[in-house]
This record gives structure tokens, C-alpha cells and sequence, in this order.
């Protein structure tokens, strides 16, 4: 059975090197948060919270699914 777990996960993976990456090309700013990620999302969740909501969701989706 195929699923899309792996590239959720590489989803995820690629907004944390985006988020760890954006203030290391734009050095120490105060505002860093204007970053793009968290400018779509409203100015409420930065890239670095998402990919961890998609980790514990799938964590919790396939702990719950293992036999």
C-alpha cells in the first residue's frame, strides 16, 4: 500500500532547513519573522511550528495505526 507519509515527511524536513536557514542567510535581525512562510500564514505560525505539528501528526497517525 502506498502512502504519502515520506513525502510529508521531506515536506516537513524542508521547512525546517527553510526556517533554520533564513535567519542564518539574514543574520541576527530583531524582525526575522517576516520571513515568508509565516508572512502566508497570517503572522501567526512560523515554519518551524508547522513542521512540527506535521511530525506529531504523523507520528501519532502511524503509532496509532502499528499493530
Amino acid at each position: 500500500m502506498k502512502n504519502n507519509f515520506d513525502f510529508l515527511r521531506f515536506f516537513a524536513a524542508l521547512i525546517v532547513i527553510e526556517s533554520h536557514a533564513f535567519p542564518i542567510v539574514a543574520g541576527p535581525i530583531k524582525d526575522y519573522f517576516t520571513e515568508f512562510i509565516y508572512s502566508i500564514a497570517g503572522n501567526t505560525l512560523s515554519p518551524g511550528r508547522i513542521a512540527v505539528i506535521i511530525f506529531f501528526f504523523i507520528s501519532g497517525y502511524l503509532i496509532t495505526k502499528s499493530n
